[in-house]
């Protein structure tokens, strides 16, 4: 398969990346205008549960008074991403209120009410999810994205801190404490599902500010990678998600902390380091991507493979893969990138996956037709997501030497003695 579009990174010294993030947060709203609402929420018929049974707006329903006013009261007061101090521990009275003031990121593995056999146990998935997100959010994506593709999933929940406060780090922040806290938490799964032998595929889903956690979780995988050679040329790329990986990368004396010509020099110290096969496992597809800098690890090869949606007049997207160029809101997502023109929303639920499915089951008896449209530079003309829905896997990407698991072997993305590792039932 050719390589996808390749990133190309403006190496421009006088252009600091805070004016890039301001001017890309002021065309947002700008190309909202006074609809900034509809452009999150989507239209009146989006929120209905009747033309979408899934949509995140059954919490405000009536028989989902008690949860949705905890999500309410998630959204409207700020939190922090921190563990519950000792002394909160060993006072359980004290825990509901402390919870509502440290919200740590968490890992789930997430069991649907009805278990099914997992049709492909030699893939991984995972899906990191967007701004607004608690853990009753989180569930209600969780269970939908279990029904469409029939896998088993965990859940790397990157808890929200308020609505300002999710708002303020994907316009401008991106380098928070909060983002660092989710990356923090999301790499060693990751990490560990790619270096199982025995799993061939390895699909992680994003939603949101979960794009930019997996921007930051590809700097460091790329900081894990020998470097290329059009790294080497190219120089280290400038953005608040790279800024992250190194700081975490020092934190943990990774390799990734080095520049791409103090690792190339250094060679046999990048330890544990990825190899080619192993990272071609990986497969990202991002919804409503905010990133400020995306791309192929490997851009000769190609791989990791990116794809990335977004919805026309969502203001989210338009701060990552709809940012337009050139100038100082260049976009600089690689991979390939869809956009549905029309359309409002960002919600994970009713504007991305729903009108996704609802394509997905006309193609049935017929051609795949969706409203996604291939942007400029892209090699494929269709979404590869659509190949996954109902348990179905397409052709792989690349031809990478990995062994089949034997049957009685099925691939563990997180190890069992891993912390803050939770189950949770639908």
């Amino acid at each position: 398969m050719l390589a996808s579009p390749l990133l190309k990174e403006n190496k421009n010294p006088m252009l600091p990346e805070s004016i890039r993030l301001a001017a890309n947060a002021y065309q947002a709203v700008r190309s909202t205008g006074l609809q900034l609402g509809r452009s999150i929420f989507g239209d009146p018929e989006s929120r209905a549960p009747g033309t979408c049974p899934p949509t995140e707006f059954q919490l405000i329903q009536p028989d989902a008074l008690l949860k949705s006013t905890l999500t309410l009261a998630h959204l409207a007061i700020p939190g922090l991403p921190r563990r519950l101090p000792a002394w909160a521990r060993v006072r359980p009275r004290l825990k509901p209120a402390v919870r509502m003031v440290f919200r740590p990121s968490k890992v789930y593995r997430y069991r649907p009410a009805r278990p099914f056999p997992d049709p492909t146990p030699d893939q991984a998935w995972f899906f990191i999810n967007g701004i607004c997100a608690d853990r009753q959010v989180l569930m209600l994506n969780a269970s939908y994205l279990t029904d469409l593709f029939g896998r088993p999933l965990t859940l790397l929940h990157d808890s929200t801190c308020s609505l300002l406060s999710d708002l303020a780090e994907c316009a401008f922040g991106k380098g928070s404490d909060g983002v660092c806290e989710a990356a923090r938490m999301a790499f060693a799964p990751i990490y560990v599902a790619l270096k199982q032998p025995a799993c061939k595929r390895v699909v992680l889903l994003a939603h949101s500010q979960g794009s930019a956690v997996t921007s930051v979780l590809l700097w460091l995988l790329r900081g894990l990678y020998p470097p290329t050679a059009d790294e080497l040329l190219d120089g280290e790329a400038r953005c608040p998600e790279q800024r992250i990986a190194r700081a975490l990368a020092q934190r943990w004396g990774f390799p990734c902390a080095q520049s791409a010509a103090a690792r190339a020099k250094s060679g046999s110290s990048v330890k544990p380091e990825l190899t080619r096969e192993e990272l071609a496992k990986l497969e990202i597809y991002a919804f409503g991507n905010c990133a400020s800098l995306m791309g192929p690890i490997d851009r000769r090869a190609g791989f990791p493979y990116i794809e990335s949606y977004g919805n026309e007049f969502d203001a989210v997207a338009r701060l990552g893969v709809l940012a337009p160029g050139p100038g100082p809101r260049e976009k600089r997502i690689g991979g390939e990138r869809f956009m549905r023109r029309g359309a409002w929303g960002h919600l994970l639920n009713a504007h991305y996956l729903w009108p996704m499915e609802q394509e997905w089951r006309a193609a049935q008896n017929s051609p795949l037709k969706t409203g996604l449209r291939p942007l400029p530079g892209n090699s494929a003309r269709q979404p590869r997501l659509f190949g996954y829905f109902g348990g179905a896997t397409p052709k792989p990407l690349f031809e990478t030497p990995v062994e089949a698991p034997r049957s009685d072997e099925r691939i563990i993305p997180i190890p069992p003695a891993a912390p803050g590792v939770h189950s949770e039932a639908a």
